[in-house]
């Protein structure tokens, strides 16, 4: 199988040398750690740490191997995340944990990081954290965010 695969064409990774990916994933190992265990110190709640995962894991891609995208700046990152993850809590609160509330999130969300000038992809995964986020996420409300 892996001879097969071997022989596509498979398009050049712009931006960074192998020496610059593996420091930038040493970062994002460093990045990912710190933030689980603030957010479980803060939280009290090892759990909480594990719900971060997604949206800070594809906001670390980013800032840890692409930091001079402008997507990865400290406002895009840390007011997208914020403003998607308040539109996905505001969303679950209305309309509950369903399927019409995480598009009503991811679609909030994009319109609120467009407005706050603060678009950032893993934006759209932490509005859905704060729809499927369950128990852990609405007992801290909008403080969540």
């Amino acid at each position: 199988m892996l001879e097969r695969l071997r022989g596509l064409p498979l398009p050049l990774l712009a931006g960074a040398n192998w020496r610059e990916r593996v420091i930038g994933a040493f970062g994002a190992l460093l990045g990912i750690g710190l933030s689980g265990l603030i957010s479980t110190l803060v939280a009290g709640d090892p759990g909480m740490g594990l719900l971060l995962a997604a949206p800070i894991g594809a906001s670390a891609v980013l800032v840890f191997i692409v930091p001079s995208s402008p997507l990865g700046q400290p406002w895009p990152v840390i007011g997208g995340n914020v403003v998607s993850t308040l539109a996905g809590i505001a969303a679950a609160h209305w309309l509950g944990h369903g399927a019409l509330a995480a598009g009503v999130a991811v679609s909030v969300a994009i319109v609120g990081m467009s407005a706050a000038r603060c678009l950032h992809p893993s934006g759209g995964g932490s509005a859905l954290l704060g729809v499927v986020g369950g128990p852990a996420v609405l007992a801290h409300g909008y403080a969540f965010a």
